[in-house]
């Protein structure tokens, strides 16, 4: 084997370091390319579930607004509020009770709420 000067030594060195720096920053490289693509698809994910989340949440909105319009759909302005001794004594003289017309117009207001309320649940389940 031949001897090799101080100054090829010193080259050789330099070059195997420099060789195992390019090494070491390839690896380095690949590694980061990982992360970033790890990173790419848990954005794309959480971007996903925030459309998701946007458009549950415009469904509810847009519920609440519909039964807002309702309640204010029968203003003491245009339908003022009646005497209820007199549409008492009106109703028993036909044979009704003013608490039988009071629970159908209730059921009939939760039933149009139960609709509303169904239809943006049931969007979310997608159905």
């Amino acid at each position: 084997m031949a001897c090799m000067t101080k100054e090829q030594l010193e080259t050789l060195h330099k070059d195997v370091e420099s060789g195992l720096v390019m090494i070491v920053e390839t690896e380095h490289y690949k590694q980061l390319e990982a992360e970033n693509k790890q990173q790419a698809e848990f954005l794309s994910l959480a971007k996903e579930q925030m459309d998701a989340y946007q458009a549950e949440n415009e469904r509810y909105e847009e519920a609440l607004r519909r039964i807002d319009v309702w309640a204010r759909a029968y203003p003491l302005k245009v339908f003022p509020k009646p005497d209820l001794k007199k549409a008492h004594q009106v109703l028993k003289a036909a044979g009704m009770t003013l608490d039988a017309i009071s629970a159908d117009a209730m059921r009939h207001v939760l039933s149009g709420v139960k609709d509303i309320v169904k239809q943006a649940l049931d969007e979310r389940k997608g159905g």
